[in-house]
């Protein structure tokens, strides 16, 4: 009962899964499955009906048809009819098989279209989910759920096509071969149902462990391999790289013992079944042979039957065995996607404001970690004010902006645009009207005015004008410079350099608030005050904040803010 409910389960799960058209696609392919199963019966029915006529000619001859004939064309005999039934025969092979393609690419066609759809899902999932969500998950986890998961998805709903088409096809032929005789078609069903129980009781729920095992293995190299790569000059450098190295080779190896192992498992009930069955057939014949005298012409297209629809069976059991513990070894799989694809995603307000005041009263912040940041703080933006914030490291400054920006949640207190109370996922209009410079900025493969205009449309002067502002000016007369693809993650361009950019990427998008993370903290400090006073110049009707260690970049800000001690005040410029 346990394992009914648990399948059951995990079917239900599936079909959750699935957009409504992807189940539509999946109802039509069960009904080409029931198809593909009665044309392959046919197939075998009409091989044992072939079978039985060529071995006893006076089935044409006393056929009312043939004798019909015969009156008008007494040329004709039973070779001929013989051959046009085998002709017939061929050309519903040649039929068959083309059949046979089409149902074959109509599945791997829908699972294609699923894992296609299903990543772009996870992946429009994650992006709207909330940013607690997303960070408890990390990049590596979300990498292996969009790609690895989402594929291994891909491969259950095979098999379950596979394993529905089969149990059809393998019914149909149970009721062909007990029309025909019962009492042998209930061996041959016990015969079956018994590999198959001692198949599953031995080989399935070690598939299944080895599932688990490689889920989860697969996992931890995944980290290490993102680990290497993210910190690759220090392992260069330092003997630590060793033991990532070594640690990725052991989850590497513990993932490749239990696929194999899977893969040999559900190999077993194939070569079981091979045995078996050829045991079976031949003990067929040689009792049918003591039975008649050492004659076969009598039951010729009784045991023909027979051995046809066993040897038609066996790669038919063998293949919802192998379904089944496809099913069963990514059953973890599908517990993830089903969890994954459930995440809430965040409520964003649509609203356009135009606002004036935004005021945080007695908030309290908490990191994701659980440490408290910020404790009955207060403070307020005007529109078009320049604000300094700063504090020491780890004080709370990036957390604080992420409240500002929506994307963190404050613990307690309340939010206030223009004196109207806004709750915290309200606040996210602010984001809909900000560009955020990170202290590190994430450079993409492209040239630099494409990563500049961030998918918006290029305007040179207007590109030349930015590029001016954070000193970069000459990037647009070096015309091999200005057009050269930068490598992925900004490979060959200095920190400096792509502080600036990210910078001139701010001013380019036109957004009406600018959030700096410090941002020239790459760049020397004369070339920084030069930098952040030509914004601060041009800019004058924008909203700007700036978080920084900088001292002399606070000379051009309106109000400075410093964390200290879990508290923010306001402070004198010239006391800070």
């Amino acid at each position: 009962m346990y394992n009914l409910s648990s399948n059951a389960k995990t079917i239900n799960k599936i079909l959750l899964i699935l957009s409504r058209e992807e189940k539509k696609s999946l109802l039509l392919n069960i009904f080409l499955s029931i198809g593909y199963s009665a044309v392959e019966a046919i197939a075998l029915g009409s091989m044992v009906f072939f079978i039985k006529i060529a071995s006893d000619i006076s089935v044409i001859t006393e056929n009312r048809s043939y004798i019909f004939i015969k009156e008008y064309a007494n040329e004709i005999n039973p070779i001929f009819f013989l051959k046009i039934l085998a002709g017939i025969l061929i050309v519903y092979y040649l039929i068959r098989g083309l059949i046979n393609l089409f149902y074959s690419y109509r599945i791997a066609k829908f699972s294609e279209t699923v894992y296609a759809s299903l990543s772009l899902r996870l992946l429009n999932t994650y992006l709207k989910t909330n940013y607690e969500n997303f960070t408890k998950r990390g990049p590596v986890y979300i990498n292996k759920v969009l790609i690895t998961d989402a594929y291994n998805f891909t491969h259950v709903i095979s098999a379950c096509l596979i394993f529905l088409s089969e149990i059809f096809l393998i019914s149909i032929i149970i009721a062909i071969l007990a029309f025909t005789n019962l009492t042998a078609t209930i061996s041959i069903v016990l015969f079956l149902s018994i590999t198959g129980i001692i198949s599953k009781k031995l080989i399935s729920k070690k598939i299944s462990k080895y599932g688990v095992v490689r889920d989860s293995s697969q996992t931890k190299y995944y980290e290490f391999i993102n680990t290497i790569f993210r910190n690759y000059k220090y392992f260069k450098v330092t003997p630590v790289g060793r033991y990532f190295l070594n640690e990725y080779t052991n989850n590497l190896g513990r993932y490749a013992n239990a696929s194999t192992s899977a893969v040999s498992l559900s190999i077993a009930p194939r070569v079981i079944l091979e045995f078996l069955g050829f045991t079976t057939i031949v003990s067929l014949f040689l009792i049918v042979l003591q039975a008649n005298d050492g004659s076969l012409k009598e039951s010729i297209p009784i045991v023909s039957m027979f051995a046809l629809g066993l040897i038609r069976m066996l790669p038919s059991v063998n293949r919802i065995l192998t379904s089944y513990n496809q099913i069963t070894f990514h059953k973890n799989t599908i517990n993830t996607i089903f969890t994954e694809i459930k995440l809430n995603p965040e409520l964003i307000s649509n609203q356009n404001i135009e606002w004036k005041t935004l005021k945080f009263k007695n908030i309290e912040v908490v990191s994701l970690g659980g440490t408290l940041l910020i404790s009955n703080g207060t403070f307020e933006i005007n529109r078009g004010e320049k604000i300094g914030i700063i504090g020491d490291s780890g004080s709370g400054k990036t957390t604080l902006v992420d409240v500002i920006l929506g994307i963190h949640q404050i613990s307690k207190g309340e939010i206030f645009c223009d004196d109207k109370i806004i709750s915290n996922n309200l606040s996210t209009i602010i984001r809909s009207k900000a560009s955020y410079i990170p202290q590190s900025v994430h450079l993409f493969k492209g040239s630099i005015k494409e990563n500049i205009a961030m998918g918006n449309q290029i305007n040179e002067n207007k590109m030349t004008d930015v590029l001016s502002k954070v000193d970069l000016e000459k990037l647009s007369l070096e015309s091999d410079i200005y057009e050269s693809q930068i490598k992925d993650s900004g490979i060959g361009v200095s920190g400096g350099q792509a502080q600036r950019i990210g910078i001139a990427r701010a001013i380019y998008s036109n957004a009406e608030i600018l959030i700096f993370d410090e941002p020239t903290s790459a760049i020397d400090e004369f070339s920084s005050i030069k930098i952040i006073q030509e914004i601060f110049e041009t800019e004058n009707k924008k909203t700007i904040l700036l978080i920084t260690h900088q001292d002399k970049l606070l000379d051009q800000c309106d109000t400075v803010y410093k964390i200290c001690n879990n508290t923010i005040k306001k402070i004198n410029k010239k006391n800070k």
